[in-house]
């Protein structure tokens, strides 16, 4: 996570030169209060403003960082008031602030995105989906996600996981395949 502190993002860097095998390439935020909650304990999000939020992703863009933006809590739409309020999020997260990709936890939300969205925006598929095998994962496929990160307890049933990673590898959209984390 990127704490939105930029003393953080010095340290991944004097890391990534002392480091030779891992480097981090990519951060994630979210705002600490929206319309979609982010799935992460409240004490955790620092609150920053809008305006602050974006000068921290021009700040990591020039370091060469990718930005994830956490929409990553289960949710359902249920006014169209509510789908207006959403809508102007994202336009923010998008447009505005210009989120490299998104994690998402819920399925009307990341059909919504396709809807009303370039198709390019990369979509990860949150651990809090709770995808546990291949066939959890067939209904996803049609917005085409870029990541997959899965159930916590994939890793108890090596069947389901190896058909997982199976599928991931046919699923290809722009010609890339989906990675699996």
């Amino acid at each position: 996570p990127c704490h939105w502190d930029k003393k953080i993002i010095d340290e991944i860097l004097a890391q990534n030169s002392r480091i030779t095998n891992i480097e981090i390439k990519e951060i994630y935020g979210c705002l600490a209060r929206g319309p979609i909650a982010h799935g992460r304990a409240p004490n955790t999000v620092p609150n920053v403003t809008k305006k602050e939020a974006i000068n921290f992703r021009k700040y990591v863009r020039s370091l060469g960082f990718r930005f994830t933006y956490l929409l990553n809590a289960p949710f359902e739409f249920k006014t169209k008031k509510q789908k207006k309020e959403i809508k102007s999020y994202l336009d923010w997260i998008i447009d505005e602030l210009e989120a490299d990709s998104l994690m998402i936890a819920s399925y009307p939300l990341m059909k919504f995105i396709r809807e009303n969205y370039s198709s390019n925006i990369p979509i990860y598929i949150s651990t809090i989906a709770g995808i546990l095998n291949a066939k959890q994962l067939e209904c996803f496929l049609e917005i085409h996600p870029s990541r997959i990160v899965p159930h916590h307890d994939i890793n108890r049933n090596f069947k389901d996981l190896k058909e997982l990673i199976k599928k991931t590898e046919k699923s290809v959209y722009d010609d890339l395949p989906m990675s699996f984390v």
